[in-house]
């Protein structure tokens, strides 16, 4: 009997790596787990749009896209579950970034999850529009005229703002929503996430479970950073990756190798292949 039969797996730092490239190693791991009879499901902080060439890779059945906020079938249009903030949420948590400053980046607003929408009293981080500029749609004021519930904001920029922001969020919204932060270089120093505290990683893998019929001791989950926190709790096996964050690496059952040495790979080699 095979002791674990789902394999959740966040992205970034966990098995993909610069230019969305899996390496040879850890594709063969994942290839070889399901061929055992241990589906991988992603679950992952990007959107259905920006997964799109891992999806083509490794993806069968489900998906958990946008941090929990989404779950789908990997190569189907429409959403098994989408889970927004409130309107009202939404656009006060605006009001919040705007007067610290920050650019919010709201994602799935629409069916479509490709769009990131912003607006222009506080513009977006310019690295950030040229990285996205497909994905880019530029409102007036989005505290007046979104119209439409996000799933998630985020915003990026300094330490200092950042924190009050965040301070000031938890503030408005307490139980209501999910609110973290983390080190981000690329846009300013530092990144904040809002989202439903309906939704999270660990709420979606029930879910899939459920529709499998899979109990959750018999699931691993991979992850690294701290949107993987209540997924690597919730696993039967939580697995963390060497270089991942420290409140991530002490919350976890096991600590692998880092990314640079396949961690992955290792860990599902050790805990699937090997059982």
């Amino acid at each position: 009997m095979l002791k674990y039969k789902l394999l959740f797996l966040d992205l970034d730092g966990t098995i993909v790596g610069k230019n969305d490239s899996i390496s040879p190693h850890t594709l063969q791991a994942i290839t070889s787990a399901e061929k055992m009879g241990c589906l991988p499901v992603l679950c992952t902080g990007r959107s259905r749009y920006t997964s799109k060439a891992i999806v083509n890779k490794i993806g069968k059945g489900y998906g958990i896209f946008l941090n929990g906020t989404i779950i789908a079938k990997v190569h189907d249009e429409g959403c098994i579950e989408k889970i927004t903030l409130p309107l009202e949420v939404a656009r006060r948590a605006v009001q919040i970034a705007h007067s610290c400053e920050l650019a919010p980046l709201l994602f799935a607003v629409e069916e479509d999850d490709r769009w990131v929408f912003t607006d222009r009293p506080c513009p977006a981080p310019p690295d950030y529009l040229k990285r996205f500029p497909e994905r880019m749609r530029i409102v007036d004021d989005l505290a007046v005229n979104l119209s439409s519930p996000p799933v998630s904001i985020e915003t990026y920029g300094s330490a200092e703002a950042t924190i009050s922001m965040t301070s000031k969020w938890r503030g408005e919204f307490g139980d209501e929503a999910l609110i973290y932060e983390w080190a981000q270089g690329d846009y300013g120093g530092r990144g904040a996430h809002l989202q439903s505290s309906r939704a999270h990683k660990a709420s979606a893998a029930q879910k899939v479970a459920d529709l499998l019929c899979i109990p959750r001791e018999k699931t691993i989950a991979i992850g690294d950073q701290i949107n993987d926190m209540e997924l690597l709790q919730w696993a039967g096996l939580g697995i963390s990756m060497g270089d991942g964050h420290e409140e991530i690496r002490a919350a976890a059952d096991y600590v692998t190798s880092s990314f640079a040495d396949d961690g992955a790979a290792i860990a599902i080699e050790r805990f699937v292949l090997d059982s």
